[in-house]
């Protein structure tokens, strides 16, 4: 049957619908040089998407672990991933503000950094999630109404309900809107998690003429949700078996001394030690701890036809947010102040030269970024605390006294601190970019074209340490530079026939380093260094063919890649400059031969290394926590203590890329009965990973089966959706190379929740 058959908002083939975000203008998936995945609005609600952990089930390529127990971006080709807003990029944020869903309706996920039109991206190169954003209807008001009811977990259920209302239609023949309210009240999964927020989107579209439109919405949302490092004192047995090692430590050092005054110690007290098997929600977590954040966001998109083949299109973006988190066995940080706002405009043509086809894109692009961020880990022990013990006593020892984790006090904000060493987590940063960018798609012949974009950007910067309560701003740096960042694309592209094109692609593009919470500028190596990272550089090379088969019924793309991203200015622990490579192959494949049916799988295999002398650990080995003599996994501690601030200096200078699976794979499978009920259901595998940068924690090979069942009509529908429902145990690693010695996360295991939807 073919395809054509299955109404347009229920297919999932990413033919059914024109990709913008990837090279300027929409075009079918098939004709873009890049690896590529399409969310669309059906698999988002079957598949129950709540956040970017749950985006690893679409893409090969995408691994999403929770960061401190926070989806905040995920993970693409073994680095960190941007998040996009209907084309612009947004502000990083590693594990605070979270992306919201509320006003999404459509998601791409684009692997590696952005053509010449979108320009660089930040801390963030393997690639980013482009959020389409919900838009308003013209034809008649259209709405619906969904309760979501979350969950009953094995052996720690929790109550977190949430309502949404998305409405919209027309106001008069030129003028359309679309509202929708998000409100969730209740708690994680995790023992003191909260999982709040009151969330509003709205947009207007206004089309005065047959050739002008003006796109407008706008969103304001705030978050309560709980950071944590998961699990500490980390061993091979508690990864394979859940057993923990409890029972109170030895100091071994003077507790509650600065950074600069001298380390402090800590290891097991044998004598008083017992093992104990963890149930996955007893995690690193406070009744003291919170993350509270809240953003506001909108873009004004405007587009004048000025002729059949040409048009200008300005898209106006800005942001505003705050962010205050407090995890008290020794970690807080503090946003008090942090606003983009960006402008890209942009003159599209066709034209002919001879006998060949020209698409330009040509444009000026320019964003303003200002951040003041305090960060505090100056003092920030992960494994004394007993997890057996009273979570009221995970409280770092002085913190009610001093109002800090060991740093120095943010003013006006008691409770609130950064850290006491040199810190770009700490700063007040003000970043201006003004670029131009020039893009041709020339079509050579029917069969053959080619893409070649150009960009210059501009960047001037100022970095300095935050003021402190008794330090002045520019206390621990002061720095400013300027740098001009060039980018190139190319591809070239060959259409074997209507449904196959086979094509290949390099692009490099300059960025900025900053901080890897709140990017931002690194300024601590002066005004040279800030120079100098003001010039991280990064490089895609990728190849792959992609094929419609069957009627448009099976869509099918391979992709061999290569990616690397080279550091200019490592943070001051760290040592020289690295190099972060990964390469493989990426299949994926979705199928939708009738109504009734659709599948989709994706398989990847990638080799991450990175590559350097010296890698900063908080904790040199899983071991020093243990005393000499004490066995662990087969092993006597080393007695050293941990913290101890110490590192892995790998022989060869290069690492595998821990927290980075080599082999990773997704299936789905749904089936509708077309008597009102489907069922869907498929793994997510992730092969093994090194927990830690040395390679002696293992994170073994993991699957989680996720499934649903929908009672539907067409007014409403009832589905109740299970995640995990094999109950595995599973793990994502956290901050690998800083603290893979000291913490794991779980995630929960088999969890249900049911979801009714109304629609009008």
């Amino acid at each position: 049957m073919n395809v054509s058959s299955v109404p347009i908002d229920q297919q999932i083939l990413p033919t059914a619908r024109p990709i913008g975000s990837v090279m300027g203008d929409s075009e079918s998936i098939l004709d873009i040089p890049r690896s590529i995945t399409s969310v669309n609005e059906e698999w988002m609600k079957e598949r129950n998407i709540r956040d970017t952990m749950d985006l690893g089930q679409f893409a090969p390529g995408v691994y999403s672990p929770s960061e401190y127990g926070l989806a905040a971006i995920p993970q693409i080709r073994g680095e960190l991933a941007e998040i996009y807003v209907d084309g612009q990029t947004t502000k990083f944020n590693r594990n605070s503000i979270l992306p919201s869903f509320n006003g999404v309706e459509a998601i791409d996920i684009v692997k590696g950094p952005g053509s010449a039109v979108y320009g660089p991206q930040s801390d963030a190169a393997g690639g980013y999630v482009n959020l389409v954003m919900k838009t308003p209807f013209f034809d008649a008001t259209h709405g619906e109404v969904e309760v979501n009811w979350e969950g009953w977990s094995s052996g720690h259920s929790y109550s977190n309900p949430e309502f949404q209302l998305d409405v919209g239609g027309p106001i008069s023949s030129t003028l359309a809107y679309r509202l929708s309210y998000l409100s969730r009240y209740g708690d994680g999964y995790y023992q003191f998690s909260k999982n709040d927020t009151q969330d509003l989107y709205a947009a207007l579209d206004w089309v005065p003429t047959k050739t002008f439109k003006v796109e407008f919405w706008a969103q304001y949302y705030f978050d309560r949700e709980t950071s944590s490092p998961g699990f500490n004192r980390v061993t091979q047995n508690l990864l394979d078996n859940g057993i923990y090692i409890a029972g109170p430590t030895n100091t071994l050092g003077l507790f509650g001394q600065t950074f600069q005054q001298g380390p402090y110690f800590f290891t097991l007290n044998p004598a008083t030690a017992y093992t104990v098997k963890l149930q996955p929600y007893q995690i690193l977590s406070s009744p003291y701890d919170f993350v509270h954040s809240d953003k506001f966001q909108t873009q004004l998109k405007a587009t004048d036809q000025l002729s059949a083949n040409s048009s200008l299109v300005n898209l106006l973006y800005f942001e505003d947010e705050s962010e205050r988190q407090r995890s008290l066995y020794g970690y807080d940080n503090y946003v008090p102040l942090s606003w983009r706002l960006s402008d890209r405009l942009e003159f599209h043509d066709e034209f002919e030269i001879g006998s060949f086809k020209n698409r330009l894109i040509a444009g000026v692009d320019a964003h303003r970024d200002r951040l003041q961020s305090y960060e505090d880990f100056s003092l920030e022990p992960i494994s004394p605390y007993d997890l057996e013990a009273s979570p009221y006593t995970w409280v770092l020892p002085g913190y009610f006294q001093t109002g800090t984790v060991g740093g120095f006090q943010a003013p006006g904000a008691f409770g609130f601190s950064g850290s006491s060493f040199t810190d770009t987590g700490s700063q007040d940063s003000d970043t201006t970019y003004v670029g131009a960018f020039l893009q041709d798609s020339v079509a050579f012949t029917d069969k053959l074209s080619g893409v070649v974009g150009i960009r210059g950007d501009y960047i001037n910067g100022s970095a300095a340490s935050p003021p402190f309560v008794n330090h002045p701003e520019g206390y621990q740096y002061l720095a400013t530079g300027t740098a001009f960042d060039p980018s190139y694309f190319f591809s070239l592209d060959y259409k074997v026939n209507a449904n196959t094109s086979i094509y290949a692609t390099y692009d490099r593009v300059d960025s900025a380093a900053g901080s890897a919470n709140f990017a931002g500028l690194n300024g601590s190596g002066g005004n040279s260094g800030l120079v100098t990272s003001l010039k991280t550089t990064n490089k895609l090379y990728e190849v792959g063919i992609k094929e419609s088969l069957f009627h448009d019924t099976l869509y099918a793309s391979l992709a061999l890649f290569q990616q690397d991203r080279r550091d200019p200015v490592a943070p001051p622990q760290v040592g020289p400059a690295q190099l972060n490579k990964d390469q493989g192959v990426e299949f994926e494949a979705v199928y939708q031969p009738s109504k009734a049916w659709s599948f989709n799988a994706n398989v990847t295999y990638q080799d991450g290394t990175l590559f350097g002398t010296f890698f900063y650990e908080q904790t040199g080995s899983y071991l020093d926590f243990y005393p000499v003599g004490y066995i662990v996994d087969g092993k006597s501690g080393t007695g050293k203590g941990s913290p101890d601030y110490s590192g892995y200096a790998p022989p060869n200078g290069k690492i595998r890329s821990p927290g980075v699976p080599q082999l990773m794979g997704n299936a789905y499978a749904k089936y509708d009965f077309g008597d009102h009920w489907s069922i869907g259901a498929g793994p997510m595998f992730q092969g093994h990973m090194n927990a830690n940068d040395e390679g002696s924690l293992i994170i073994r090979s993991q699957t989680e089966w996720d499934g649903f069942v929908k009672f539907h009509t067409k007014r409403y529908s009832v589905q109740v959706s299970v995640k995990n429902f094999t109950n595995a145990r599973l793990y994502d690693p956290i901050d690998v190379t800083f603290a893979g010695n000291d913490e794991i996360m779980p995630r929960p295991p088999i969890t249900a929740s049911l979801t009714v939807r109304y629609f009008f």
